[in-house]
């Protein structure tokens, strides 16, 4: 195993910008298509017992939407980073490099 740890490096998750645009438009379209779906679930259904602030999708406001963007993301953002720099400390991951490209021909600002 010592021949592995001399050759090139892993590069953990590395796809071309084009594929991940694909995934992350596949993921947007996923969620609005379930937004969609509950819509229609809560309007037409044959019982009118259940609207979507039942299940939790009512907006009060747009300021409130704001702030619970922004608290997902702070702490989708701190669990990842916390993730990271634990396995940093404990040695299973090293930084070989940044701000670079791993494929030559690919744009760097997609990936």
């Amino acid at each position: 195993s010592s021949s592995s740890s001399s050759s090139q490096p892993y590069y953990l998750n590395h796809v071309r910008g084009s594929t991940r645009i694909r995934h992350a438009s596949q993921r947007l379209a996923a969620a609005v298509g379930t937004l969609f779906a509950s819509y229609l679930l809560c309007s037409y259904s044959s019982s009118s017992l259940l609207t979507l602030s039942d299940i939790g999708l009512h907006v009060s406001s747009f300021q409130q939407v704001l702030i619970d963007f922004g608290c997902g993301f702070g702490v989708g953002s701190c669990i990842v980073l916390l993730m990271f720099a634990c396995e940093w400390r404990m040695g299973w991951i090293r930084i070989v490099g940044f701000w670079e490209n791993v494929v030559k021909e690919e744009v760097f600002w997609i990936n």
